[in-house]
């Protein structure tokens, strides 16, 4: 009897302390975790821009992206009209879908080193009698700062207001890209279910996010060789004639004079440009 008293006065400690992060979000961090929890009218190009990590109003975005892709364009259409149409619909379609991506990768190989930690972290507080919410703020504190520290505190926050764990979560899951955070929900729905005894299902998720961690860390160290080779290659492609137009401009007189040459010239612009766009997508990682 006197044992399980003391059990219970231990259990209730760490649950006093886990709660002393609440302290820690103002009320406008809280609100913030509601407004962009709350919002079922943001749209896809919104949710997008969340996961890249950029702070910024969408119209803003397309704006200045517009503006990008037409100053840049009008400096190739120097060359010719259909280099500069080229060169605007590409970088448009990369500022837009590409860099976008590129961004939110960047997110995420910064971010899945660190969850396992956290997942570990979690499982250790829910196995010493933490309920959910108490054990994902707790878990919270291991975590190193940097992004995925940042966007665990806007859970806490929408937690500490109130909302539900799935919902938390999932919003998570909207700012940072990937299965990882699916499968993070789904352990915690399955723990749930299965009244709050099972805790393989995390053990297992996070040495699988290892085993995957070092998997796509080889496979990066192996492109890096390729990927400056063609990096060279690419600036020579393009900076050669701008070279030899800038040294000796008689070099290239003729093909820019002349209407089929400037075409020419124009077309392996051009080559080079989706080249270099599929050799991105190409030798880009998805984890």
């Amino acid at each position: 009897m006197k044992e399980g008293k003391r059990l219970e006065l231990l259990k209730r400690s760490q649950l006093s302390e886990a709660e002393e992060p609440k302290s820690t979000f103002t009320p406008k961090d809280s609100e913030l975790g509601v407004r962009l929890q709350k919002d079922p009218n943001a749209s896809a190009f919104t949710k997008r821009l969340h996961r890249a990590g950029v702070e910024m109003d969408p119209r803003l975005f397309v704006l200045s992206t517009l503006l990008i892709a037409a100053a840049v364009g009008y400096l190739a259409s120097l060359l010719g009209w259909l280099l500069g149409a080229c060169t605007f619909a590409v970088l448009l379609h990369y500022l837009f879908f590409g860099y976008l991506e590129e961004r939110a990768q960047k997110r995420k190989r910064k971010v899945i080193p660190l969850l396992p930690s956290f997942i570990d972290g979690l499982a250790a507080a829910l196995g010493t009698g933490f309920n959910i919410d108490a054990a994902i703020v707790h878990a919270t504190l291991g975590v190193p700062d940097g992004i995925l520290r940042s966007e665990l505190d806007k859970v806490s926050a929408s937690l500490n207001a109130g909302l539900g764990v799935k919902e938390a979560l999932s919003y998570l899951g909207e700012r940072i890209t990937g299965r990882e955070i699916t499968a993070l929900v789904v352990c915690i729905s399955l723990f749930a279910s299965l009244g709050g005894h099972e805790l393989e299902p995390f053990r297992r998720l996070a040495a699988k996010i290892r085993e995957q961690q070092i998997i796509t860390e080889k496979a990066g160290r192996d492109l890096i060789m390729v990927k400056q080779a063609f990096f060279i290659i690419f600036c020579l492609a393009l900076g050669v004639p701008v070279i030899l137009l800038l040294i000796t401009p008689e070099y290239l007189a003729g093909a820019y004079h002349d209407a089929v040459g400037r075409i020419i010239l124009q077309v392996g612009e051009i080559l080079v440009l989706f080249a270099l766009v599929g050799f991105k997508r190409m030798t880009s990682l998805r984890i």
